[in-house]
């Protein structure tokens, strides 16, 4: 069973193809946290769970878990229990689960193939991209400086991949239209000495047939 979160960059994997019933006794304080008000189930044969992009993955200790929701959705997606690790793992059943509306996620015009997740373009970018200026480096929390320096690694990654694909594409692009072009010159100059080589025939031909004729006159 392959499951995500609403934008794709949260996903869980497992081997099974059902989800086990949620019975583990849990804390009345952690059963106020807003992730247990949720519809939840236990991931039976965990295979994996993956984050596109971990910088906008919030991990917040809840008693004896440790909570996650993705911030670029705002869906919380699981729980790891602090202790058992992978093997209690428990899952939001509000989370993407149809293989069709996953392809309808990565076939959506806001899908990001360059970040691999859905990405909101009606939110108001201007303040957003000007705030980490607006602080110091020494301001911002060490996980802040991580995510934005692995995001701002992934940009700089593509572009570059993207801009050396263009690049060779321009200069083999360019070497096919000047073998077009010297094609076509050929061609031209063919097609030229061609008709010209008729239009001077016809000249020999009436020199021949002036000739002729003044030869039989005489």
């Amino acid at each position: 069973m392959y499951i995500t979160c609403k934008c794709l960059n949260v996903s869980i994997k497992t081997r099974g193809n059902q989800l086990g019933d949620f019975t583990q006794e849990i804390h009345d304080f952690e059963r106020a946290d807003p992730f247990f008000q949720q519809n939840l189930a236990t991931a039976t044969e965990l295979e994996g769970i993956s984050k596109e992009q971990s910088g906008l993955v919030e991990g917040r200790n809840v008693g004896s878990w440790v909570v996650n929701r993705c911030l670029n959705c705002s869906v919380y997606t699981h729980a790891v229990h602090r202790e058992h690790g992978a093997a209690l793992v428990v899952i939001n059943t509000n989370m993407v689960m149809s293989s069709d509306e996953i392809e309808k996620l990565k076939t959506s015009p806001n899908y990001s193939s360059i970040f691999r997740v859905v990405i909101d373009h009606g939110l108001d970018d201007g303040d957003l991209l000007e705030a980490p200026t607006k602080y110091s480096v020494s301001q911002l929390s060490s996980n802040l400086q991580l995510a934005l320096t692995n995001l701002q690694q992934q940009l700089e990654q593509v572009v570059h991949r993207k801009a050396a694909e263009t690049e060779e594409k321009i200069r083999t692009l360019t070497a096919e239209q000047h073998q077009l072009l010297e094609q076509f010159r050929e061609q031209a100059h063919t097609e030229h000495r061609l008709l010209a080589r008729i239009i001077c025939d016809q000249q020999k031909k009436q020199i021949n047939k002036r000739c002729k004729f003044q030869c039989s006159n005489d």
